[in-house]
């Protein structure tokens, strides 16, 4: 192509000169003369690049220099920039140090003289070495790129806020997991905010906007359960944020955050709490208490659930004996107390069932009660064994025997 050779300074002309300026600033002077198809650098250009000038005085080719690929891109840019007569040219390509090193320049140009027929005549310019914010470029889309391999893995949202007052809130920031869990793209959140709270139900809606409020206000930690409307069904959504701290009062606030789909978890929990409704409704329709108990390594005994039938049959609330053993085994009668444990230290040891008749004397009144009780396999062994089981009155029973 042409020969590379320095720019002298005392040739260029007034309008160029003002290029010179950005070699302060790490730019270099380049100019092709149209007429003799001379291409020309300034000498710190030749220098950056890692060459002599003497290593292009004999004649090194520049196209020689370009990345296999870039040559026929950059011309046929710039002949376009000559036919179309446009302002300015511009483009990025990539060439060989004297390292065998291949560095990204960025080269801008314009014309600066015309033939009397007002073809253009000389294009005078700059040039840029880019190659580090071009890495740093690279770098950093490669670091989205596994930023959003790894988000998209996430089931749930991740997302970026900022907010200066309440109710202002603009997303800057929305994973892909919102297709899947609000039927939303994230340009949609971070576009129109109002998307997002019209699939809030009404009901809950206020209960968000509150406590963004609060969180807004003290800086807590924002954590809600709310539910949503996508596809014809209503979904929970389990939302957390985080506050960025800054130093700087002025600035936003930004929160970090995850929502995630809880709607199985909260049906789980529903079922649960009516299965729990429905056993209380039936144990209180039994005859005596229904208890779970779990029995230590050492012989502890606590009462995780005991039934209502507890102030009948012992004189003792449900919820004082789940609190602590001690009132009840206060009311079991003292000549059975160690009848009691080695029963409990015998099922625990056989890891069988637990069943045994004992006294106890409530008011005053001595009466006979009965224990049955199945041991229920657990996951954590470690936490101890429980049983699950019914204690009822037998004194009439007993009565009638003797």
């Amino acid at each position: 192509m042409n020969n590379i050779e320095p720019v002298d300074a005392s040739n260029v002309d007034q309008s160029t000169r003002q290029y010179e300026i950005h070699e302060t600033f790490g730019d270099s002077v380049w100019e092709l003369d149209l007429r003799t198809d001379a291409l020309s650098f300034s000498s710190s250009f030749i220098e950056r690049l890692g060459y002599e000038s003497s290593d292009v005085s004999f004649g090194k080719q520049w196209s020689e220099l370009f990345y296999p690929g870039d040559l026929a891109p950059v011309q046929r840019a710039f002949l376009s920039f000559l036919k179309s007569d446009h302002a300015g040219f511009e483009v990025e390509y990539r060439v060989r140090n004297a390292k065998d090193d291949y560095q990204w320049l960025r080269a801008r140009a314009r014309i600066t003289a015309r033939t009397p027929e007002g073809r253009p005549s000389l294009v005078t310019g700059i040039i840029q070495n880019v190659t580090e914010k071009k890495r740093r470029g690279i770098e950093s889309a490669e670091s989205d790129l596994h930023l959003d391999q790894i988000t998209s893995s996430v089931p749930g949202m991740l997302f970026k806020l900022e907010t200066r007052s309440i109710p202002e809130l603009n997303f800057t920031y929305v994973s892909e997991g919102s297709r899947v869990l609000f039927g939303l793209e994230p340009n949609e959140f971070i576009n129109d905010t109002d998307a997002f709270f019209a699939k809030i139900l009404d009901s809950d809606r206020e209960l968000m906007a509150n406590k963004i409020a609060t969180s807004f206000v003290t800086g807590e930690r924002f954590a809600l359960e709310y539910r949503i409307h996508k596809d014809g069904e209503v979904r929970w959504i389990a939302a957390v944020a985080t506050l960025l701290e800054n130093q700087n009062s002025d600035a936003p606030q930004i929160w970090f955050g995850f929502a995630h789909d809880v709607t199985e978890r909260k049906r789980r929990e529903e079922e649960l709490e009516m299965a729990r409704q429905r056993f209380g409704v039936i144990a209180q329709s039994i005859p005596g208490m229904l208890f779970q108990q779990t029995v230590s390594a050492d012989l502890n005994v606590d009462f995780s659930y005991v039934s209502d039938g507890s102030l009948e049959l012992f004189g003792v609330k449900a919820a004082e004996i789940e609190k602590s053993t001690k009132a009840l085994f206060e009311v079991f009668h003292p000549e059975d107390r160690a009848t009691i444990f080695d029963h409990i230290a015998h099922a625990y040891k056989m890891d069988g069932r637990l069943e045994f008749d004992h006294r106890i004397c409530v008011n005053g009144l001595i009466k006979w009660v009965r224990v049955s009780a199945s041991r229920i396999a657990t996951a954590d062994s470690n936490a101890g064994k429980v049983w699950f089981g019914l204690a009822h009155d037998i004194t009439a029973l007993r009565h009638h025997e003797t």
